[in-house]
């Protein structure tokens, strides 16, 4: 394959070691093809998607996050917490390359 069929490197995160090792990867992989970084995370769109429906009698805490407000706060700050991790990671490293943060959900 060469390079130039190659526009940006999809790298999906979620926090967890072996996403954070994969982002290495890539940073020396794109660094080589001279493309950017897509960084990739994924969070379900409503708390049912993510908790399913509440059972016959939810608890007040599971009602906190069937509002749709709760959830885009969950959503967000667990978006922030993958997002740092990946900066710490790429820490000086990412100088040369352009690394854009995408938000699925």
């Amino acid at each position: 394959m060469s390079n130039e069929s190659v526009k940006a490197l999809l790298v999906p995160i979620d926090g967890s070691e072996g996403s954070m090792k994969a982002l290495k990867l890539a940073v020396s992989m794109a660094r080589h093809m001279q493309v950017p970084i897509d960084l990739l995370f994924s969070f379900p769109r409503n708390a049912i998607e993510m908790f399913g429906p509440p059972g016959e009698a939810p608890t007040q805490n599971q009602l906190q996050y069937m509002s749709e407000e709760a959830f885009s706060g969950l959503r967000d700050k667990s978006a922030q917490r993958v997002w740092e991790a990946a900066k710490a990671v790429l820490g000086e490293t990412s100088g040369d390359l352009t690394v854009r943060e995408v938000l699925l959900s």
